[in-house]
């Protein structure tokens, strides 16, 4: 039947990414008050290794202006695929979110198809808290939520207290030419027994690291890394500024591998990078933690004085049920 509605999806048309940053940049501010991704970080999405937006995404244009997005990614084993997509809040409640989403299940299924039989494929969306359409959306099509995020904050008013490492363990700041290869590894080792880690190749993982360290706005200062002699046992990979605050620092990624766990370096790292960026005149900094996570990641996050700030919720549709790839304690 053809489509009578006065919005249709189609393939996004050439160099989405300026409109795409209104789109989006109107969706946050709408939600939020504040944005919450900037170009850079726009960018990084709809050109990650293997998406292909004539196949992965579609958008609605209304008066030839962009008016929603959606996109389905995944990268090997693709048993986890990703949906990411946003509607504009003028044209929110008109029944775009749900064709959206209808088009990421249909076209996860057609994705599922790589995957060998018998494993489980899945399709998630992270979704804003303060948005209150966006979870009842999502359970109307099957969806069930699975996790929440929360973002946590500390304000940054005064010296904050200086890090203790474990005698042995020595931090440095990143050095182009280091070892990328060790730090990718050490990462990974990290994150094996997070929730909803999956075991990807080794070479695709390198490339990521490869992609974010020759970004334009990457600063080799704002990754933290812990030695224990010549061995990478953890790091805190950072970020000097946020689209809705330049003044507020991010932790992308804090993590100390097992053997090296309980002795107080992951606190340490983290209030490293805090006393850093309080030098560099930041008056916050914030990251993202995982509630229910087992490896008291809060706690952590707590003792050093962070607050929650925002949530997140993660949503999950099982496309095809066997044997699950990840992590799921």
């Amino acid at each position: 039947m053809a489509d009578e509605s006065p919005y249709s999806l189609e393939p996004p048309k050439p160099e989405p990414l300026e409109e795409l940053v209104a789109l989006y940049g109107a969706y946050a501010h709408a939600v939020c008050g504040r944005p919450l991704e900037d170009a850079d970080d726009l960018a990084e999405r709809i050109s990650a290794p293997g998406l292909d937006l004539s196949k992965d995404a579609r958008a609605c244009y209304a008066d030839g202006d962009l008016v929603a997005w959606v996109q389905v990614s995944g990268s090997a084993p693709y048993t986890q695929l990703d949906l990411w997509g946003a509607v504009h809040p003028e044209h929110a409640g008109r029944g775009i979110g749900t064709r959206l989403v209808q088009w990421a299940l249909e076209r996860a299924d057609q994705l599922s198809r790589r995957v060998p039989a018998g494993k489980r494929v899945v399709l998630r969306s992270e979704l804003v808290g303060a948005d209150p359409r966006a979870v009842p959306l999502f359970e109307g099509l099957g969806f069930r939520v699975v996790r929440h995020y929360q973002e946590l904050i500390l304000r940054l008013v005064g010296p904050p207290a200086s890090p203790a490492f474990p005698v042995g363990i020595s931090v440095r700041t990143y050095r182009r030419g280091d070892d990328l290869r060790a730090i990718c590894w050490a990462n990974r080792q990290a994150f094996r027994d997070h929730w909803g880690y999956v075991e990807r190749p080794f070479e695709d993982s390198l490339a990521r690291f490869q992609a974010m360290v020759q970004a334009p706005g990457f600063r080799p200062e704002d990754w933290f890394i812990a030695y224990d002699g010549d061995k990478v046992v953890g790091m805190a990979l950072c970020r000097n500024s946020m689209p809705e605050d330049p003044h507020m620092a991010w932790v992308d990624s804090l993590c100390v591998r097992r053997h090296w766990r309980r002795r107080g370096i992951g606190l340490a790292l983290l209030q490293h990078a805090i006393h850093a960026f309080y030098v560099r005149g930041k008056t916050s900094i914030a990251l993202g933690v995982d509630t229910q996570s087992l490896t008291g990641a809060t706690r952590l996050y707590e003792k050093a004085g962070m607050e929650p700030y925002q949530v997140f919720h993660v949503v999950e549709s099982v496309i095809r049920p066997g044997a699950s790839s990840e992590t799921t304690s």
